[in-house]
């Protein structure tokens, strides 16, 4: 199974911690195993190199392979955040999680820059969250109500028992 499966899967079962793990995971076959092996594409197996040469002798396969390595989207529209619900409506629901200490994303929309950030904190998190001119958004933050505002810039401190 894909990892971007995965990391959704997990996360719609309530399980995001776990997909955190998986991705955060730098033992094969963790996602960041290959990074940690000096990867700067995602490979096909989890040998990639298997020696000098592999790649000529044939002992290795694709190095650069799509599938392990799409978890760009779950990063973008779930530790950050950022859902594009309408032509000028956004879902901001970030999941902090995992051994993260913050994470942020832009959206460069036709009506302006959309972001959403989060930081932990000594107490919880802080997230920031900036809507461009004639944009509204609804914002889900962890063990909060839903809010809906309209452009701006906001910020929310969420207290939070700490692991």
């Amino acid at each position: 199974m894909s990892t971007s499966f995965l990391l959704l899967e997990l996360t719609k079962a309530g399980a995001a911690e776990a997909a955190y793990r998986v991705l955060l995971d730098t033992e094969k076959p963790g996602w960041l195993y290959e990074v940690m092996q000096g990867a700067t594409t995602v490979w096909e197996t989890w040998e990639g190199y298997v020696g000098k040469g592999a790649v000529d002798k044939g002992d290795a396969g694709s190095l650069n392979h799509y599938s392990p390595g799409a978890v760009c989207q779950w990063l973008f529209d779930t530790c950050a955040g950022i859902q594009v619900a309408g032509e000028n409506h956004f879902i901001i629901a970030p999941i902090p999680g995992g051994e993260l200490t913050h994470a942020g994303a832009r959206y460069h929309s036709i009506y302006g820059e959309v972001s959403s950030r989060w930081k932990r904190t000594e107490n919880g998190y802080k997230f920031m969250v900036t809507i461009p001119a004639n944009c509204t958004a609804e914002v889900r933050l962890p063990d909060t109500e839903a809010v809906r505002v309209t452009s701006g810039i906001y910020e929310y401190d969420i207290v939070k028992k700490m692991k």
